[in-house]
């Protein structure tokens, strides 16, 4: 363990201190496999290979114009070791086309005001420097090189929608930024337009998202500068195919572990005292099932999310008071709760009430961890 927030020791390794090395562990794998990799090239492997699907609850996602689901959170979605790896692969891996730079701009532009509660629209038209060296028709990175003059910065929202519809936040308004400084000859970068063809018009839209009346500036100057390739690249030319499996599914292999400690920790005599939910059948199992989000899902959410609850403040209570819930009540109340599309209409209420407690009390904690670790407690508590 490593020193956490407010001088504890930390649970888990979750967060980007953990996704950094794993990250980082997967590019090694694959730079073993084809040490002739790029930079480039991995930004590839990655955006060609990692998954949205383990994240598709989260909001958010949307598809560009190159067919790539990308999320201003997640990225390209969660890395696929494997799939990264076996794509690396020198027999299948050709490489990308030199990278090439077009910048766009408009010499006769003059500087735009902007007030509070006000936008300032700017179309740009450009055939992406085609006829020149510099000609792009397969995107990597977008970026917005602007000089903005404002009496609060962080009030300011900016927006970029690409030829092909891909609307991308360059910058979010901040409340906490009352820097009368503006931006001068400030980058903004996006990866969110990977793939598209940047022929056409894009849209560039500066808004001013406060309703404070002093609030006043100008655009100065901008010019757009497009990162990518004169032809698309070799693994593009065919489209971007998913793969179908979600979190549910990562987390049955938390469950599994789970139950190799109930093994480990619990005698076949106390496993034969409790009632076998998969031997009951008709109104019984009906029963059962409906003694899932009463008794198990509640008594897991109160244990994960609840202060209130906190294993360790709790007092140890006798045999008598202990609650006679099957574990498997516990694994499927677990399972329900990783996916919440299979709650039904009072179940989901009761998760709601709960994860509620848990975001306020301590956001920077992993919500499948502290679940994981709540049966954990629940099944030391019965033992």
């Amino acid at each position: 363990t490593s020193a956490d927030l407010h001088n504890e020791c930390t649970e888990t390794h979750t967060g980007t201190s953990a996704s950094a090395p794993l990250a980082a562990g997967i590019f090694a794998l694959a730079l073993e496999a084809n040490p002739n990799l790029t930079w480039r090239d991995m930004q590839h492997l990655v955006v060609w290979t990692s998954e949205y699907d383990p994240l598709a609850g989260n909001p958010g996602w949307k598809k560009n114009g190159a067919g790539l689901m990308v999320n201003s959170r997640f990225g390209f979605g969660l890395l696929n070791a494997n799939a990264l790896v076996d794509l690396a692969d020198p027999k299948r891996w050709k490489g990308v086309p030199e990278k090439r730079e077009c910048i766009v701009k408009d010499k006769s532009f003059k500087p735009r005001l902007l007030k509070a509660n006000e936008e300032v629209v700017i179309e740009i038209p450009t055939k992406a420097c085609e006829g020149q060296e510099s000609f792009i028709a397969s995107l990597e990175h977008v970026q917005l090189e602007a000089t903005i003059e404002y009496s609060r910065r962080g009030d300011l929202h900016v927006t970029l929608v690409s030829p092909a519809g891909t609307s991308t936040v360059l910058l979010a308004e901040r409340e906490r930024d009352r820097s009368p400084n503006g931006f001068k000859n400030w980058d903004f970068m996006s990866v969110h337009t990977w793939g598209e063809n940047p022929t056409g018009t894009w849209v560039l839209r500066i808004t001013d998202m406060s309703r404070r009346i002093e609030n006043e500036g100008r655009i100065v100057n901008w010019k757009l500068i497009l990162h990518g390739t004169a032809t698309q690249p070799e693994h593009m030319k065919q489209p971007r195919a998913y793969t179908s499996y979600n979190a549910v599914q990562n987390d049955r292999r938390g469950v599994e572990k789970m139950t190799d400690f109930v093994e480990d920790h619990t005698t076949q005599e106390n496993l034969r005292e409790k009632p076998n939910v998969t031997e009951n059948t008709g109104s019984s199992s009906d029963e059962a099932e409906d003694k899932i989000p009463s008794e198990a899902m509640l008594h897991l959410l109160r244990s994960a999310f609840s202060r209130q609850m906190a294993q360790k403040r709790l007092p140890k209570k006798t045999a008598s008071e202990k609650l006679n819930i099957p574990y498997e009540h516990f694994y499927q109340a677990l399972e329900k709760l990783n996916k919440p599309s299979q709650m039904r209409g009072s179940e989901e209420s009761l998760y709601s009430d709960y994860v509620d407690l848990f975001y306020n009390a301590r956001p920077y904690k992993h919500r499948d961890d502290r679940l994981l670790q709540a049966l954990i407690d629940i099944i030391n508590e019965g033992n």
